[in-house]
Protein backbone atom coordinates (compact mmCIF):
# COMPACT_ATOMS: atom_id res chain seq x y z
CA UNK A 1 0.00 0.00 0.00
CA UNK A 2 1.75 3.29 -1.04
CA UNK A 3 1.38 6.61 1.50
CA UNK A 4 1.22 10.33 0.50
CA UNK A 5 2.10 12.81 3.46
CA UNK A 6 1.80 16.04 2.89
CA UNK A 7 4.64 17.66 5.25
CA UNK A 8 4.42 21.70 4.00
CA UNK A 9 2.26 22.92 1.39
CA UNK A 10 2.65 26.55 0.34
CA UNK A 11 0.79 26.25 -2.74
CA UNK A 12 -2.38 24.73 -2.95
CA UNK A 13 -2.04 24.62 -7.26
CA UNK A 14 -0.56 21.41 -7.12
CA UNK A 15 -2.48 18.12 -7.15
CA UNK A 16 -0.01 14.93 -5.74
CA UNK A 17 -0.53 11.23 -6.37
CA UNK A 18 1.05 8.00 -6.32
CA UNK A 19 0.07 4.67 -7.73
CA UNK A 20 1.18 2.27 -9.45
CA UNK A 21 5.03 3.05 -8.34
CA UNK A 22 4.15 6.23 -10.11
CA UNK A 23 4.31 9.48 -8.38
CA UNK A 24 1.90 12.00 -10.50
CA UNK A 25 2.24 15.89 -10.01
CA UNK A 26 -0.24 17.82 -11.47
CA UNK A 27 0.38 21.78 -11.81
CA UNK A 28 -3.42 23.79 -11.84
CA UNK A 29 -2.18 26.63 -12.84
CA UNK A 30 0.92 28.73 -14.95
CA UNK A 31 4.43 27.76 -13.35
CA UNK A 32 7.38 29.86 -13.04
CA UNK A 33 10.87 27.26 -13.13
CA UNK A 34 9.15 24.92 -11.30
CA UNK A 35 12.10 22.07 -9.49
CA UNK A 36 10.85 18.57 -8.29
CA UNK A 37 13.54 16.47 -6.20
CA UNK A 38 12.95 13.02 -5.02
CA UNK A 39 15.18 11.91 -2.06
CA UNK A 40 15.33 8.57 -0.31
CA UNK A 41 15.11 8.01 3.60
CA UNK A 42 18.64 8.99 3.98
CA UNK A 43 18.21 12.00 2.12
CA UNK A 44 20.15 11.35 -1.05
CA UNK A 45 18.48 12.99 -4.02
CA UNK A 46 17.63 10.03 -6.59
CA UNK A 47 15.48 12.35 -9.36
CA UNK A 48 16.11 16.28 -9.95
CA UNK A 49 13.80 18.07 -12.58
CA UNK A 50 13.70 21.12 -13.67
CA UNK A 51 10.51 21.96 -15.13
CA UNK A 52 10.20 24.99 -17.80
CA UNK A 53 8.34 28.22 -17.20
CA UNK A 54 4.39 28.42 -18.35
CA UNK A 55 3.73 24.63 -18.07
CA UNK A 56 0.30 23.43 -16.96
CA UNK A 57 -0.35 19.80 -16.98
CA UNK A 58 0.61 16.48 -15.09
CA UNK A 59 4.07 15.08 -14.60
CA UNK A 60 4.73 11.73 -13.92
CA UNK A 61 8.05 9.66 -11.96
CA UNK A 62 8.62 6.38 -12.13
CA UNK A 63 9.54 4.79 -9.06
CA UNK A 64 9.42 1.15 -10.38
CA UNK A 65 13.49 1.28 -10.09
CA UNK A 66 13.82 1.84 -6.38
CA UNK A 67 13.46 -0.21 -3.33
CA UNK A 68 10.47 -0.10 -1.17
CA UNK A 69 11.18 2.59 1.44
CA UNK A 70 10.37 5.89 2.59
CA UNK A 71 10.76 8.86 0.11
CA UNK A 72 10.50 12.69 0.15
CA UNK A 73 9.25 15.05 -2.83
CA UNK A 74 10.13 18.88 -2.79
CA UNK A 75 8.44 21.24 -5.35
CA UNK A 76 9.60 24.58 -5.35
CA UNK A 77 6.12 25.96 -7.71
CA UNK A 78 6.36 30.19 -8.42
CA UNK A 79 8.86 30.55 -5.19
CA UNK A 80 6.38 28.73 -2.92
CA UNK A 81 7.58 24.94 -1.70
CA UNK A 82 5.25 21.80 -0.98
CA UNK A 83 6.88 18.88 0.57
CA UNK A 84 5.46 15.47 1.14
CA UNK A 85 6.65 12.17 2.76
CA UNK A 86 5.61 9.16 0.19
CA UNK A 87 5.95 5.88 2.07
CA UNK A 88 6.38 3.00 -0.87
Amino acid sequence: MSVIEEIKSESKDININFKNNILTIEFLNNNKNSIINVYDFKGYSIKNIDISSNYVGQYEIDLSNYPINIYFCSINYNNKINIYKIIK
